[in-house]
């Protein structure tokens, strides 16, 4: 045989041996969960907790998402989002100006990502964020799916608070405030 064309042989399939091989080992830790060397990728966790409003010509529902709340275990993660709903519709349900009646309310449901595939008219949605390198927390408030319908961004410095509870309380005045001028001017998108 020419030794040439054995060598090209012989290389050919080592490539596709090799490639057997480490495709197969990869199937194998896919199977077993050995994700080690892949670093996890951030999934966002919904909150059980909604606020329920009633009084508002545009929305029904506010609904939170954790878009990056960091070093926060379930556990907590759980009470943390029961807090931003009840601050936030307290500041709804004491402000003058809007005149709205807001109560939380607990639905299992509204935790599982599934039930955020569609928008949901008469709904808002607020992502939540805590950059804690910068001491700050930030929103985003969205009235559908579409990056147009992404009417508010906003973050918070927070290095003057003294504990959660207060940062979240100033995070919840953010969130009354930018959705009373979206309900003043009746601009529920990012074009108007």
């Amino acid at each position: 045989m020419n030794p040439r064309i054995w060598l090209i042989a012989s290389l050919a399939f080592v490539l596709i041996a090799g490639g057997a091989v480490t495709a197969a080992l990869l199937d194998q830790d896919e199977a077993s969960g050995d994700d080690a060397a892949v670093a996890p990728a951030f999934h966002a966790r919904y909150s059980p907790f909604v606020v329920q409003v009633e009084g508002s010509a545009h929305f029904d529902t506010i609904s939170f998402k954790d878009a990056g709340i960091a070093d926060v275990s379930n556990d907590r993660s759980i009470a943390l989002y029961e807090l931003v709903a009840e601050s936030v519709s307290l500041e709804l349900g004491q402000s003058e100006e809007l005149r709205l009646h807001s109560a939380v309310a607990y639905d299992e449901a509204m935790a599982d990502p599934a039930n955020h595939t569609a928008c949901a008219g008469r709904h808002i949605y607020v992502d939540i964020w805590h950059a804690t390198d910068r001491d700050t927390w930030g929103y985003s408030l969205w009235s559908g799916c579409g990056e147009e319908d992404n009417f508010a961004w906003r973050e918070v410095n927070m290095s003057s608070m003294d504990d959660e509870s207060a940062e979240v309380d100033a995070l919840a005045v953010q969130i009354r405030r930018d959705l009373g001028e979206a309900i003043r001017t009746g601009c529920f998108t990012r074009a108007c």
